[in-house]
């Protein structure tokens, strides 16, 4: 499946495409509009009676100057669990993204959101959010499609 943003006021955009596990973002802005950008924040919910509402993702780097030692940082509410770091704190830094966790035949909600400022102290523009909606396929299941004659 195939999904496909609108521009924001700034001309930022993101187009998607989904497997059955995978959902690869890839974004877009003008020249202009990448000085001061740090990175992307993203927020995903799946659409389902019983979702738990939109989360922020984990963030695989930090910025050194705000947590000079990740992998010795622990939770500030549980000092024997390790830190969890987030998107809207230490953004995506790149204009492509993969989930490689997601469930088959699920519709996801995506909030992309641009992040400028210092780290530390990272500001968006409401005007330059990203929307996005896609389903991921549904898992093969014996017997559909199958072509006669063939094992």
């Amino acid at each position: 499946m195939r999904a496909t943003s609108t521009k924001t006021e700034h001309g930022f955009e993101a187009k998607a495409i989904s497997g059955i596990h995978t959902i690869l973002i890839a974004l877009n802005c003008p020249d202009g509009s990448r000085k001061g950008l740090k990175g992307f924040a993203f927020e995903r919910e799946m659409v389902s009676s019983d979702s738990k509402g939109p989360k922020f993702l984990r963030s695989q780097k930090v910025f050194k100057s705000v947590v000079p030692d990740p992998k010795n940082a622990h939770d500030p509410n549980s000092p024997t669990k390790p830190a969890a770091f987030y998107t809207d704190k230490f953004p995506v830094q790149s204009f492509l993204w993969g989930d490689y966790a997601a469930a088959p035949g699920t519709k996801y909600r995506f909030r992309i959101l641009p992040m400028f400022g210092a780290p530390g102290a990272l500001t968006t523009d409401p005007k330059d959010e990203i929307r996005l909606e896609i389903m991921t396929e549904k898992e093969w299941e014996p017997g559909a499609g199958s072509v006669a004659g063939v094992m």
